[in-house]
């Protein structure tokens, strides 16, 4: 088991602070100067191959608490992803190479499974500056345009398409995860 402590997880962005601390708490993320031990749920591989864009108002420690309150809202905290941030020049790559597409887009989800591990369920990859830039252009809060890639990405992960049902659970989600709403 491992250990961690708030200090770890640094403080929260603004726009996380009013959510309920019992849904951190359901996350494995502990109170300050509690220390609590637990092993994560489903695992979840963040890397980050860009420096992250200083609009993004997530250090590498805030990333995961916030990855896992998408996933968690979704209701698929045993769901095995690995995600990847990057920057355009990269995305661009990935998407000429996966959708024969030029420029970069915001996210791109692989479904994949392993059958030594029957939770993984794909990988995700997500521009960080795409994902400011049309946060802007859209004139949401980053950290909600955020949430919602994350959220479209986990459902087409686990087999939803484009519609309604779709649409529905990623504002949900979306809701949870920026403190809006009830979780699931």
């Amino acid at each position: 088991m491992t250990d961690f402590s708030q200090a770890e997880f640094g403080e929260l962005p603004p726009e996380l602070e009013n959510m309920d601390p019992d849904f951190f708490a359901s996350i494995g993320v502990p109170e300050a100067g509690e220390e609590v031990s637990f092993l994560p749920a489903g695992e979840l591989v963040i890397e980050t191959h860009c420096l992250l864009n200083p609009s993004l108002p997530l250090s590498q420690s805030e990333l995961r608490p916030f990855v896992e309150a998408v996933r968690f809202a979704l209701g698929m905290p045993e769901a095995e992803v690995q995600l990847s941030i990057v920057n355009d020049a990269e995305m661009a790559q990935h998407h000429e190479q996966f959708k024969s597409r030029i420029g970069p887009t915001n996210v791109l989800s692989f479904p994949d499974s392993d059958p030594e591990r029957p939770q993984y369920i794909g990988e995700i990859i997500l521009s960080a500056d795409t994902l400011v830039r049309e946060a802007d252009l859209y004139g949401q809060p980053v950290l909600e345009h955020f949430a919602r890639l994350l959220a479209h990405a986990f459902l087409h992960l686990a087999g939803y398409p484009h519609g309604e049902e779709m649409y529905s659970l990623t504002e949900q989600a979306v809701q949870a995860a920026t403190g809006e709403g009830p979780a699931r």
